[in-house]
């Protein structure tokens, strides 16, 4: 899963150059919102150039190139589709027909660079209200698709509405995208958090999200990586609990029983999949901190 991805500007060579010493899940080099339009061809160059050379010792590798509909897309797609990018993401996404032209673009691209067939994955950003409604259709279009995202700025504006620090605004959006996700068989990735000082902020809107069934979070600093990480590990309570629940199951099912007493509560097999899900959750994140 990627749990954590980061955004850096496409034209910063300095910012990339410090990726070497970040860790986060994925990085998305951006050649769309964090590039200004007088600078979007001299990021895309210095985009390709960087990618000639261009490793990270852990993290996947994403381009976050421009819309279809904009006059940047085609050279954006023809610098980002390179043997050593992961994948695209891919604004602004709402209609069934782009994501087609744009699949059979990149398989054409692969076919071109000798590049395996479906190796570029997309990333499917959502950011207007004709993308939520469309969601689960976006999902099951391209095989390529890996995750669905969202962004919440875009889709604000769409709304007419403000973004507030509750986000109660965003919770029918990020309910839609996250169950066409799963539905899927995708990840679901949330939204960036704006506020670089509200560290405890961070934490409770990752810890609320991973309730609502999202896999991921966007990020635009640095210093977001570790609060994020910590967000979407299982707890101590979660964890004990969660061996609490296996425990008192599997002995249950060696003497024919479908269901067990644990806390006063009775478990089921549901319930035995939620804790095999914690447990599983505790020791990768268990083998990356032995890494």
């Amino acid at each position: 899963m990627l749990r954590s991805l980061l955004f850096i500007p496409a034209d910063s060579v300095r910012k990339i150059q410090k990726t070497q010493k970040l860790f986060p899940q994925a990085l998305i080099f951006d050649l769309e919102d964090a590039v200004s339009i007088e600078s979007k061809n001299v990021a895309r160059d210095r985009l390709s150039q960087t990618l000639q050379t261009f490793c990270h010792p852990s993290a996947r590798l994403f381009v976050r190139i421009n819309s279809l509909r904009t006059e940047f897309f085609q050279g954006d797609l023809e610098a980002a589709v390179v043997e050593n990018v992961d994948g695209l993401v891919l604004p602004k996404s709402q209609e069934v027909g782009d994501l087609l032209s744009i699949a059979e673009m990149v398989s054409s691209q692969e076919e071109q660079r000798g590049i395996p067939e479906g190796k570029i994955q997309f990333l499917v950003l959502i950011e207007s209200v004709l993308g939520v409604l469309q969601a689960l259709e976006l999902a099951r279009t391209s095989e390529r698709t890996r995750a669905l995202v969202f962004g919440a700025e875009d889709y604000c504006a769409d709304m007419g509405i403000r973004r507030s620090k509750g986000g109660q605004e965003l919770a029918y959006a990020r309910s839609v995208i996250a169950h066409a996700a799963h539905a899927s068989g995708l990840e679901a990735i949330d939204t960036v958090f704006s506020d670089l000082e509200d560290e405890s902020g961070l934490f409770d809107e990752t810890r609320l999200i991973r309730q609502m069934g999202f896999t991921g979070k966007l990020l635009i600093h640095p210093k977001q990586i570790e609060t994020v990480h910590r967000a979407f590990s299982p707890d101590l309570t979660e964890v004990a609990w969660a061996e609490r629940v296996v425990e008192a199951f599997v002995s249950a099912s060696a003497e024919a029983s479908g269901v067990a007493l644990v806390d006063g509560e009775m478990v089921d097999e549901p319930v035995f999949r939620q804790a095999r899900t914690i447990l599983r959750e505790k020791i990768t994140e268990d083998l990356k901190d032995e890494q």
